[in-house]
């Protein structure tokens, strides 16, 4: 592994340690699971630069995956 290589893996890993604790500290501030997994969805857009995001939640009752009405989109400009 190169120095470089070296670095950005060293980066990645600060980047990734940040978001994990500022999605900790927005989950644990906030009211509901709806309003957790908003900010979630939010935050992870910002740092990806991702223009969607959205979420599969299980239903228990029929034991499959549903699309969360909770999502986050950006508006796509000079299209």
């Amino acid at each position: 592994m190169t120095a470089k290589e070296r670095r950005r893996s060293l980066d990645l890993g600060a980047t990734t340690a940040h978001l994990l604790q500022a999605l900790t500290l927005s989950i644990g501030a906030s009211p509901d699971f709806e309003t957790a997994l908003e900010v979630v969805l939010q935050q992870v857009c910002q740092l990806t630069d991702w223009v969607l995001a959205e979420a599969w939640i299980p239903d228990q009752k029929v034991g499959v995956l549903t699309c969360s009405p909770i999502g986050t989109a950006t508006t796509l400009t000079g299209a």
